[in-house]
This record gives structure tokens, C-alpha cells and sequence, in this order.
């Protein structure tokens, strides 16, 4: 057993304040000499020893009342039999920057691995982008494989600070190991990133980039043209085609060529939409499938004025 708050045993030292009470309050009946013993009503006596018992016992019971107080205050706790073993957290990055191709699919054999190769039998699984949540409490190996056949990415942003808060709340200041799979964005990490307590060991499951990515990454209307600012993300040079798009028609094709981070404008010279929505698509079937589309809105055609000439 262990105490929340130990300071507050030091009450248990007022059980002495009955104790001494109790010795210096000894009533002690004086004899009064008096002779006409006939005039008094007769009463039973109460006999020593049984008011001797009561005493002790009404001392006792001041005595447990001042131990348990003291001990309330104390917050007594009993550690778990699975308190002293060592906690795994695997905590799986399920931001955007996990939806290309394939990657996903990277960081869940990451996070098995882990499941696998840990050394307690206490394991938990957190999903994290810029909030966190824990899919598996500590448990068994089944529970978290069962937690990360269900998990996939989704459209957030990469925050490492709430994976790692909530990783600190599991291991409840107790020895833990900390596994993060992630492709480690550096912009996940900010100012708020907290630093782990030193019984927590970190150990990275880096996922990787795709090596290809091109996206879209801007859209203009002209009055006679349409401008699409394309980027190439990825470490391999991309070409394909730029498809301009009204209310779902395609309406003209522009080939482009981009080098690994460079950026080009494609024009597609056109009389501009009127009203309705207007889209640049490319195909990436390598990259992020979110960034390969770009919307906009046509302005619609201002109405013509009216004059009204009376006769």
C-alpha cells in the first residue's frame, strides 16, 4: 500500500492528545465525613471495573477515529499487480500526409511490428493528427491488432504534441515504452511539443515520403484564360496531362512537365466560364489523391441594363 499524500500521516501523532486526556482526567471520589447515615437515599454503586471497560473503550474508539482521519487524508492506494510492468504505446500517425499510396498501409506494418516485438504485456494504441485518441486501453496483443485492423488515414493535420500528451496520461508516471509511426512532417512539431518524462523511452517508426507527388496547387480566372500553378513535391520528375473542367466537362487538355520541387503555371487558353464551378484536375496515381484537384467558382455574367423610353 502507498499514500497519495504522506505529509498528512503526521496526524496520526494526535491519537497521544486522548491518550493524555484520558490519564489526567482520573475522578477520583472524595470521602465527606457525614453522620447521620440514615438521611441518605440509598443508590447502587457502579463498580470499578465495568466503568474501567467503558473508559478504554470510549479511548479506543477516539483513538481509530483520529488513525482513520489522518488516513483518509493521506489517500491510501494499492498498486495493480500489473502496475509494475512495462507499458507499450504504439501511436500511429492517421494524418493526410499518410494518404498516398501505399503508405498507409507502411506505418500499419510498422505498428504490428511493435505490437509484436513488445517487452511487457501491457499494450495501447493511440491514432493521432491534430487530436489524439486512444483506440486501444492498455491491454493484450489481441486488443491492439484488433484496434489496428479498423484504423485508417484521414484528411487532419500531423500535431505530435497531442500523440505525445496523450501518451504521458497513459503511462500514468509509471515505465512506459513509446512507439510513433509517423512520416515525421517537420510542421507537426511546434512550440507545444512537450518533452517526455525520463522513465518513457521513444522509439521512431519512420514511415517515409513518396518519392512521386505533383499537385495543384492554385487556380485563376482571367476574363480569357484559365491559370493552374502546378508543384512536383516528390524526388522524381512528373509529366501528364492538366484537364480544365466546367460543371464537370472537360473543356480543354494542357500536357505538363515538372521537375523533383519545382512549380509551373499551365494556362488554358479559353473564354472563361459563366457561372457554375470550375476545376483543374491531374493524375498522380502515386502522390496524395487529395492535391490532385483544384476548384473555383465562375463569376456569373452581369445582367443587362434596361432603359425604358416613354412616348
Amino acid at each position: 500500500m502507498s499514500f497519495l499524500y504522506p505529509a498528512f500521516l503526521v496526524g496520526a501523532a494526535l491519537v497521544a492528545l486522548p491518550i493524555v486526556l484520558h490519564l489526567m482526567r482520573r475522578d477520583v471520589a472524595p470521602e465527606v465525613p457525614f453522620a447521620a447515615v440514615r438521611l441518605l437515599r440509598r443508590s447502587p454503586i457502579e463498580r470499578s471495573r465495568r466503568r474501567r471497560l467503558r473508559d478504554l473503550l470510549l479511548l479506543a474508539a477516539r483513538v481509530a477515529a483520529l488513525l482513520l482521519l489522518a488516513g483518509a487524508f493521506a489517500r491510501p492506494y494499492v498498486m495493480n499487480a500489473t502496475a509494475g510492468s512495462r507499458l507499450t504505446i504504439v501511436a500511429v500517425d492517421r494524418s493526410f500526409s499518410m494518404s498516398a499510396p501505399g503508405q498507409f498501409d507502411r506505418a500499419l506494418r510498422l505498428a504490428r511490428q511493435a505490437v509484436d516485438e513488445a517487452r511487457g504485456d501491457r499494450i495501447a494504441v493511440i491514432a493521432f493528427d491534430q487530436r489524439a485518441e486512444v483506440i486501444a486501453s492498455p491491454g493484450t496483443r489481441g486488443e491492439a491488432r484488433r484496434a489496428l485492423a479498423s484504423l485508417g488515414s484521414g484528411f487532419g493535420a500531423t500535431r505530435y504534441a497531442a500523440a505525445l500528451d496523450k501518451a504521458v496520461e497513459l503511462a500514468e508516471s509509471g515505465p512506459a515504452t513509446l512507439v510513433l509511426v509517423s512520416d515525421f512532417e517537420r510542421h507537426g512539431l511546434d512550440a507545444g511539443t512537450p518533452a517526455l518524462p525520463v522513465d518513457i523511452d521513444l522509439a521512431l517508426g519512420d514511415v517515409g515520403v513518396p518519392r512521386t507527388n505533383a499537385g495543384v496547387t492554385d487556380l485563376h480566372i482571367e476574363p480569357r484564360r484559365v491559370v493552374s500553378s502546378l508543384r512536383n513535391t516528390g524526388v522524381t520528375p512528373r509529366s501528364g496531362n492538366a484537364r480544365l473542367l466546367a460543371d464537370g466537362r472537360i473543356l480543354k487538355t494542357v500536357p505538363f512537365s515538372l521537375a523533383p520541387g519545382a512549380s509551373a503555371d499551365v494556362a488554358f487558353d479559353t473564354a472563361s466560364p459563366v457561372g457554375g464551378s470550375v476545376s483543374v484536375s491531374i493524375d498522380d496515381p502515386g502522390g496524395y489523391a487529395a492535391d490532385d484537384v483544384r476548384y473555383a467558382v465562375a463569376a456569373a455574367r452581369a445582367a443587362p441594363g434596361v432603359l425604358v423610353v416613354g412616348g
